[in-house]
């Protein structure tokens, strides 16, 4: 029963006890290679659980975790904590450079108007 299909995604399924790990030469990033293992099963999903893309059902911990659980990248966040944080740092930074920019604007007008009636 081991590798006894092979899924639309590309990845090998088994209801045995036993699997067989093949590796291709284009999976080799350099001389370093990713495996991930993920439990999941095929829906309905139960509660607690993320449904994929592709029908896999896996557990809600491992949605957006930086990992391809799901084998079509579908629970794959585009916003993860770090980007968010970010975003709100650069939101601010530039919120505080247009606040100093109006400020200098409005000092130098305030100036040359104290010029003009002086």
């Amino acid at each position: 029963m081991c590798n006894a299909g092979l899924t639309p995604t590309g990845m090998y399924t088994t209801t045995g006890r036993d699997a067989t790990i093949k590796l291709h030469k284009e999976n080799y990033l350099g001389d370093q290679i990713e495996l991930i293992f993920t439990a999941f099963h095929l829906a309905p999903c139960r509660d607690g659980e993320f449904q994929c893309s592709n029908s896999n059902c896996i557990h809600e911990d491992l949605y957006c975790n930086d990992y391809d659980n799901c084998g079509d990248e579908s629970d794959q966040c585009l916003l993860n904590p770090a980007a968010i944080a970010g975003v709100v740092i650069a939101a601010v930074a530039i919120i505080i450079i247009i606040a100093v920019i109006i400020a200098v604007v409005l000092y130098r007008r305030r100036r040359r108007l104290e010029k003009v009636s002086g």
